[in-house]
């Protein structure tokens, strides 16, 4: 258990620990008397982007044929890395807490702009406008869950209407 007497900064913090006791005995477990270490500080969520040109106001349009719809997000988490990345897939209604979807890392090494990325079966999405969240997690279960985007699911065929040389319409 340490509590610390001033507050340490983002980032990399050498630590110097040293001990004595009511009789003034002193620490004397390493060269010296005092106990060194670093210490990482990392209250910082990791930084999430979606690897699209989608915003969040143009939903990507899912098509009647679709089955399966490739998530990908850019994670980046400088201090101590991402250690997951998940997404949430809801019709974004109150009463649909929606469906969790592992990422796994595609590229890089998990710290800084690396790549995660998961499949999502579209068969099993309503009809509609589905909210889909990232959720990326530093080793320090920082969270970040502002990141998200729209697909549009819409399985509906279009109906056409023919007119037909004597005037008469037909609808298919």
């Amino acid at each position: 258990y340490l509590t610390a007497n001033a507050s340490l900064s983002q980032g990399g913090n050498a630590v110097s620990v040293n001990s004595s006791d009511s009789a003034g005995n002193r620490n004397s477990t390493q060269s010296g008397e005092v106990v060194a270490f670093n210490l990482t500080v990392d209250n910082v969520v990791p930084q999430v982007g979606f690897n699209s040109n989608v915003t969040a106001v143009e939903p990507v349009n899912v098509s009647t044929s679709a089955t399966f719809v490739n998530l990908s997000s850019l994670v980046s988490d400088a201090a101590l890395g991402v250690y997951m990345v998940r997404f949430n897939v809801s019709n974004n209604s109150a009463t649909d807490p929606g469906l969790f979807y592992v990422a796994g890392l595609l590229s890089g090494t998990g710290g800084a702009n690396a790549a995660w990325n998961a499949t999502v079966n579209v068969t099993t999405l309503s009809e509609g406008d589905v909210r889909v969240t990232a959720f990326a997690n530093d080793t320090n279960t920082n969270l970040n869950s502002s990141e998200f985007i729209f697909l549009r699911v819409d399985r509906t065929v279009p109906s056409m209407l023919l007119l037909n040389s004597t005037g008469g319409n037909t609808t298919t």
